[in-house]
């Protein structure tokens, strides 16, 4: 009956550990936003070409173009801040990983050890329940057992504790939910009044060309196209910055409930055991079985908490008057695209508007791509966080499963479990049922591990990790605005 307890203890360990470090990788900031001005919610109106009316004035394009620029620039400011607030919101280091894997292995590697010593002894004495010994039983099984929750609840609060840490960094560099979003409301406002400053000189001031009217009206569409795709962007991140951190969150809180579970069954099995205080037993399986269904349901919660963050964050950026978020750039695409041929059917004009527009079209054309990869990737990263979160699930019901029978004999049979030959066979029979399901969970965190591993390092010297993309980008909006 003692070893059995044993047995128990590292049925509950495996599951805490196993299911960890993937939920622990997978995909912020929660302070509560402070509502940006109402403006931000409207989008600047088309440009409409309106028929010639009247003499062009001098120095109209140069000023069509100046505050064309000016908005450029506008647009490119944001665009860098998304990405600064990118690197800020929701850190993940890049030892995260591999520092939460060993800590968890090593306690899993407790919790293997016990179940083979306890399967082996408990095999020993099946028929000879005299062979086992309180003293072999307690320190043979139950206490590296009870020393692998501690380990694995201590890994748990590291990570939670550095996630605390990031965020208080990012509020500190005023990259805090709130604030970005006050600042990004406030950019958004600059870039909308010269928006509508450009639409109102157009209005007042037609051109006296309806092919160049037609061309600046397009460019105006453009140019609101992509004040939409850079408050998305913001918006993306803000929302998958808070994602992350509730999952990462709640997981680590959610297993440290689990640890501390699996430590207090550790502790009475034990007394248990040295002190043959049978009425504990029971008491002991029903701690057991609450665990074994932390263990099934852990991952399941912190993927809701994930989504439930997710969802909440987006209303309350609706609520607080940022847009809806850009679904597709088909749109965009094709404004991009109709402004590039117009520039390039008529490169050799020699009109003054044809060359302050050919200057930009690249940067249009760039901004395009770019911002139809983001959107593919924000879709593709939603779909490998629902399968992570399918695979969690399935670890968190297989491993949790094999731990109920350890919970359920000593529950049902209660004090009549301690002695006995039936103490063994039930013991004996639940770690040999328990052993496999962890092993199997050990060998597939090496092969998460290794394999993300294998994917960073490829990943890396394609120079697309995600940091390498964001610089990248920097750069190339650096030499765009330099171009302006």
């Amino acid at each position: 009956m003692k070893n059995s307890l044993i047995s128990i203890v590292s049925a509950i360990l495996v599951t805490c550990l196993s299911v960890g470090p993937a939920l622990a990788m997978e995909a912020a900031d929660a302070t509560v936003a402070q509502s940006p001005p109402d403006v931000v919610a409207q989008a600047p109106s088309e440009i409409v070409a309106q028929a010639p009316a009247g003499t062009v004035l001098t120095g109209r394009v140069s000023n069509v173009d100046t505050i064309t620029r000016d908005i450029l620039r506008d647009e490119i400011k944001l665009e860098k801040y998304n990405l600064t607030y990118r690197l800020n919101a929701a850190k993940q280091g890049r030892w995260k990983g591999w520092r939460y894997f060993a800590i968890q292995e090593c306690a899993l590697g407790l919790v293997e050890g016990d179940l083979i010593a306890m399967t082996s002894y408990r095999g020993h004495g099946l028929h000879h329940p005299e062979r086992v010994h309180r003293g072999t039983a307690t320190n043979g099984t139950v206490l590296p057992a009870f020393i692998g929750f501690i380990v694995s609840g201590g890994g748990d609060a590291i990570e939670l504790m550095i996630n605390g840490y990031h965020y208080f960094e990012a509020h500190q560099n005023g990259f805090s939910q709130t604030q970005a979003r006050l600042h990004v409301a406030e950019l958004v406002n600059q870039i909308d009044k010269k928006i509508a400053e450009r639409d109102a000189m157009l209005r007042e001031q037609p051109s006296s060309d309806a092919d160049v009217a037609q061309a600046q009206a397009l460019e105006g569409k453009v140019l609101a196209d992509f004040r939409q795709a850079a408050l998305s962007e913001f918006q993306r991140f803000h929302i998958g910055a808070s994602s992350t951190l509730a999952n990462q969150q709640a997981f680590y809180l959610l297993d440290i409930a689990q640890t501390v579970t699996g430590a207090v069954w550790s502790a009475l099995t034990m007394n248990l055991i040295n002190k043959g205080k049978e009425r504990m037993c029971q008491s002991s399986g029903i701690i057991f079985l609450v665990n074994a269904a932390q263990t099934m349901l852990d991952p399941m919660l912190a993927y809701g908490a994930s989504r439930v963050a997710a969802k909440l964050d987006e209303r309350s950026l609706r609520k607080s008057g940022f847009c809806q978020m850009m679904t597709n750039c088909g749109t965009m695409s094709a404004n991009c695209s109709a402004l590039k041929k117009w520039a390039v059917d008529r490169q050799n004009s020699g009109s003054p508007e044809v060359n302050a527009l050919l200057s930009r079209v690249k940067a249009y054309d760039m901004d395009s791509a770019y911002h139809t990869a983001q959107i593919e990737n924000y879709d593709k990263a939603l779909r490998n966080q629902r399968k992570t979160a399918m695979m969690n699930t399935g670890w968190g019901l297989f491993i949790g499963g094999s731990k109920l029978p350890f919970g359920i004999l000593p529950t049902i049979a209660g004090t009549k479990l301690i002695r006995g030959k039936v103490v063994n066979a039930y013991y004996f029979t639940g770690s040999t049922v328990l052993l496999p399901s962890i092993s199997a969970a050990i060998l597939d965190s090496w092969r998460s591990q290794i394999q993300g591993e294998i994917t960073y390092q490829r990943l890396k010297r394609q120079n697309l990790l995600p940091n390498q993309i964001i610089h990248t980008r920097m750069a190339a909006l650096d030499q765009i605005e330099a171009a302006l």
